[in-house]
This record gives C-alpha cells, structure tokens and sequence, in this order.
C-alpha cells in the first residue's frame, strides 16, 4: 500500500473516530430523539470500520464510566481548562469526562496507553495472539500495535509501537511479506522472527531462516541469518550479534532477571507494566545493597508478580489503580 493510501485511510478512520466521539456525547444526554437514535443506527451500520471504531469506543467509555472516581465538577474544569492538559487530551474526550464526572487520572489508566486506530493493539501487561486470514500466527507483547495492509500483491504487517513474534504462512498467491515501521522495512525470507520498536531505534531477531532488513533512509540492505539479531534506525544497520534468549522469553509470557537492584527492576516493571515505581525512602543504602532480584515473573499477571516478590524479598508494595503507581517499601 502506498503511503499515499495509508494517509488516506488514516484520514478516513480519524473522521469516522470524531464522528464516533460525537454520537458518544450525544447519546450520553436524557433527551435524544427517536429520530436521533435511528440517525445513529443508520451511521454505526454505514460500514463495517464504522462499527468496528463505535465497538471501541463504546467499550473504552463504559469501562472509563466503570473506573472512575466523582470530581467536583469546578474541580474537573479547572484541570482540564489547563493549556498542557489539552495538548495531551483529545477535544471531544474532555467533555466525556465532564459529562461522565470521571476522574482524569482514570481517563490516562484507559487510554493512555491506547491507540484506537490501530487493527490490534495491547495495553501494558497484557500480551495477545493474532490469526491472520492467510494463517499467519503474530503474538504481541505488551504496548504493542500495528495494522495489517493486504492487498492482491504485497502482504505488510505496519508496526506502529511495540513488539511482535511472527510466524509467517505459505501464501497461495506468492506475495512477500514485510514489517514496516518508522525505521525501516524488513522482508521475510523464511518463517519467525521478532521486531522490537524501541524510541529511538528497532531491534530485529531471526529465529528461523532469515530476513533482508532496509533503513528508510539508506540503500543499505543486510540478510540477517536465524540465531542473529541487528538493530537499526533509519539511516543505518549495527552489526549483528548472536540472539539474546532472555530477551525473547516474553513469548512464553515472562520477564526474566538476574541479580537486579531495586532499582534496575523497578525500571523493568515500569517497562512491561506501564506504572511508575518509587521506591520508600525507608530503605537505607544498605538494605538496597542487599536486594537483587532473580527469576521469571509473568508479565500479565501483576497480582502474582506482587505476591511472589513480596514472598521472596523484605519488601511490601502498594499500588494504586487510578495513578498506576506502586510504592516499593521496606517490610
């Protein structure tokens, strides 16, 4: 697909998502006419991407409605009538919040993290397997989207963020097959293999056969073998290096860690949870010096992350749900 076309489309989806946030306000009122609710059933079935955008938002406005705490609406109106508050806040989702009487901290728990344009998508501490029509198997870690652009001719997989494992299928029609994102493109040349989009750069790992990888920027192509991984921005490719399997255990649902300080798992959990971490200043440097943390934890379950860290190590964390931050402190 061209970039033309995705633009296109990008463009259209964004219309129907402002119309969507529309009828989500109005429908939120007492008074909507009979006339209004058959206006609006004409509009969700238009198409098939109409119902598809209404779906999530729907779902996302329930469960914010579900999560959230009352405001004093004075209190409401002043944080969101903030300069920066708007820079991060869509326009129409404001006045959700102001109708709905939700806390703002809520809103940033559902959406933040949350891209509703993108075919599939997961939130932090959630992972999820994805079927293709063609049969190609895609997992996706944790804060991870992307789109699927099939055509007659091409078969591209566009990540937007994130992470994804990919085990392609043999395709009747012959098409390649390609990940693209802000960096680069990368052509399959066999079967699986892993794309992670870090901020400033991707990191490309091949478990079987290979896999051509091109920055946007360059004429440089490099076919990566399995058992390798390279990483790449748009203007050049590192030098390849043999696969780290710690970095790969998150298909099997884990983070594994050896020997880390507090602190340096506090960032891990940061990572793959999407809470921030502080750490009590009851502990002394030289309780700290005492902690390392070891061993798998599962990265969708943080109830049990929690109770195996408090089981193995003298330490005691609270969360809170509408700040997603935890207190790491001294038990």
């Amino acid at each position: 697909m061209s970039k033309n076309m995705r633009s296109k489309n990008n463009n259209i989806e964004q219309e129907i998502l402002e119309q969507a946030l529309e009828w989500i306000l109005l429908l939120d009122e007492n008074d909507v006419s009979q006339e209004q609710l058959n206006e609006f059933e004409a509009w969700k079935n238009n198409s098939e991407k109409h119902q598809y955008i209404w779906n999530k938002i729907e779902n996302a406005h329930k469960k914010l409605t579900v999560h959230s705490q009352q405001l004093p609406k004075h209190l409401t109106k002043n944080i969101l009538s903030n300069k920066n508050t708007h820079k991060l806040i869509p326009y129409k989702f404001i006045y959700i919040v102001l109708i709905s009487g939700s806390a703002l901290s809520a809103y940033f728990y559902i959406f933040n993290d949350y891209d509703f344009s993108a075919d599939y998508q997961t939130r932090y501490g959630e992972q999820k397997t994805v079927i293709l029509d063609d049969g190609t198997r895609i997992l996706l870690n944790n804060k991870t989207a992307f789109d699927v652009n099939y055509d007659e001719n091409n078969r591209e997989i566009a990540l937007k963020f994130g992470e994804i494992y990919i085990e392609t299928a043999k395709d009747h029609k012959h098409r390649p097959f390609t990940v693209s994102n802000k960096e680069g493109v990368m052509l399959a040349l066999g079967t699986a293999f892993n794309v992670q989009q870090n901020n400033h750069f991707t990191t490309l790992s091949v478990i079987e056969h290979a896999v051509e990888v091109q920055p946007i920027q360059s004429q440089q192509k490099q076919i990566l073998k399995a058992g390798y991984s390279v990483s790449f921005d748009a203007s050049q490719i590192s030098k390849a290096t043999n696969n780290n399997a710690e970095n790969l255990l998150w298909h099997k649902g884990l983070v594994l860690v050896n020997r880390n300080s507090l602190d340096e798992f506090s960032k891990i959990i940061e990572k793959n949870y999407g809470v921030k971490v502080l750490i009590s200043s009851d502990f002394s440097l030289e309780d700290l010096a005492k902690i390392e943390i070891s061993g798998s934890y599962p990265i969708q379950d943080q109830e049990r992350l929690i109770e195996l860290l408090e089981q193995a190590y003298p330490i005691k964390i609270e969360k809170s749900f509408f700040t997603k931050k935890w207190i790491i402190q001294k038990k």
